[in-house]
């Protein structure tokens, strides 16, 4: 498997071969970090393509070297026989449509995937495999955002017209003024823990943390 040490390696390696505008800096941390998200982003849109030819319309020194440090990169990991993330999805995906997978898919059940932060193309060819064998079913948090349309094309369904109807309780609302995000996520996490106590608890299965940027609040959260 491809570990974050061997990634780095690789990364740095390749900007030392991207020329004087990328080379010199290829021992910064926040660079490696930045051009390995990229390069994982790339393949998990499963449109090299297209994104490459908007990449390359800023039409900077800059974004032509990252997309060869990049492309030298994913031939290194390749030469190496390393597997990330994304090739265990099409690995897995592969299994179910070669039904060598059948026997252990058939056992699952119904597979539910609750409220993902995001589903790119690797994640629904594994999902459109799982579905020929067992039902499957994606929730997510809206039907009309541009992020469920492209998730439902991805997936090859038409979105439902009418949201899953609930239950609107009485409730209130409570602002908190924080002076940044983990301060955010501290008073969140107070709250949860308070709400477990008094004469009207609520227990954690019926509490949740709702957040909008996965960048910002998913790492503290968890």
């Amino acid at each position: 498997p491809l570990t974050a040490v061997t990634r780095a390696a690789l990364v740095r390696r390749a900007l030392r071969t991207a020329g004087e505008v990328l080379s010199r800096s290829a021992d910064q941390a926040g660079l490696v970090d930045l051009v390995a998200a990229l390069a994982l982003e790339l393949r998990r849109r499963g449109d090299l393509g297209s994104d490459t030819r908007r990449i390359l319309d800023s039409a900077t020194a800059t974004a032509q070297a990252a997309l060869h440090a990049i492309a030298e990169y994913e031939r290194s990991r390749v030469e190496a026989r390393l597997y990330d993330e994304v090739d265990l999805l099409e690995a897995a995906a592969a299994a179910a449509e070669s039904g060598d997978a059948t026997r252990v898919v058939g056992d699952f059940g119904a597979v539910v995937v609750l409220l993902p932060a995001r589903l790119d193309a690797p994640d629904a060819l594994l999902l459109r495999a799982l579905a020929r064998h067992a039902p499957v079913v994606v929730a997510l948090t809206a039907l009309d955002s541009d992020g469920e349309v492209e998730a439902a094309a991805r997936l090859g369904v038409d979105l439902p017209i009418n949201s899953v109807p609930s239950a609107t309780l009485p409730t209130t609302a409570i602002a908190v003024i924080a002076g940044d995000p983990i301060e955010e996520v501290r008073a969140a996490v107070r709250d949860v823990l308070a709400a477990l106590e008094g004469d009207h608890a609520v227990p954690l299965h019926r509490a949740a943390i709702v957040h909008a940027d996965e960048e910002t609040y998913g790492s503290a959260l968890r």
